[in-house]
C-alpha cells in the first residue's frame, strides 16, 4: 500500500525574536499570500568537496556548516512592523548595525505532526525598499542569514 504525507500550511507559523527589534518580544511574521512559495532556504557552502588527484582518486573535504539564508516572499500587510509585516521588519533591521543577530522559528503540519525549525543567529541580508505591481499584490524577497538551524517536532 502506498504512504500518503498530508502537509498543512494554514497553521504556518514564523516567529521572530530579535534583541533589538521590540525588545526582543516575539513577532508573529505576516504577509505571506496562500497560493505561492513564501518561504525558501538555500545553504551558504556545500558540506564536501572533491578534489580530483593524478592518478584518479579523490580526496573529500567536508564540513558540518549549517548556514544560509532564508527568504521570505511577503506582501505588505500594515504600517507597523509590531503587526508582523516582514517587509518592515526587514527596512527596520536594514537601517541598524546589527551586532547580536536573532532567531527565526517556523512551525507548520506535516504527517499528523507539528513540525518547527528554528534558525539561530539571523541577520538581515537584503529588503527591497520598494515593489509595485499592477492589479496584484507586490512581492518582497526578505532575506535573512542564518549561521546555524535545528529541527524539532
Amino acid at each position: 500500500m502506498a504512504n500518503h504525507i498530508i502537509q498543512t500550511v494554514g497553521d504556518f507559523t514564523a516567529i521572530l525574536n530579535h534583541p533589538l527589534i521590540a525588545a526582543g518580544a516575539s513577532i508573529s511574521m505576516k504577509g505571506f499570500k496562500l497560493d505561492d512559495t513564501f518561504v525558501t532556504t538555500a545553504q551558504g557552502m556545500e558540506n564536501s568537496k572533491r578534489i580530483a588527484l593524478v592518478d584518479q582518486g579523490t580526496v573529500a573535504i567536508t564540513n558540518a556548516m549549517k548556514m544560509g539564508q532564508i527568504t521570505f516572499n511577503a506582501v505588505r500587510v500594515s504600517q507597523n512592523f509590531l503587526d508582523g509585516d516582514v517587509i518592515l521588519i526587514g527596512t527596520m533591521l536594514q537601517g541598524m548595525a546589527d551586532n547580536v543577530g536573532g532567531l527565526i522559528r517556523i512551525t507548520y503540519g506535516f504527517a499528523g505532526l507539528t513540525e518547527s525549525i528554528t534558525f539561530f543567529g539571523v541577520t538581515l541580508v537584503s529588503v527591497p525598499p520598494l515593489t509595485l505591481a499592477g492589479n496584484d499584490l507586490p512581492i518582497y524577497p526578505v532575506v535573512f542569514g542564518y549561521s546555524d538551524f535545528v529541527r524539532g517536532t
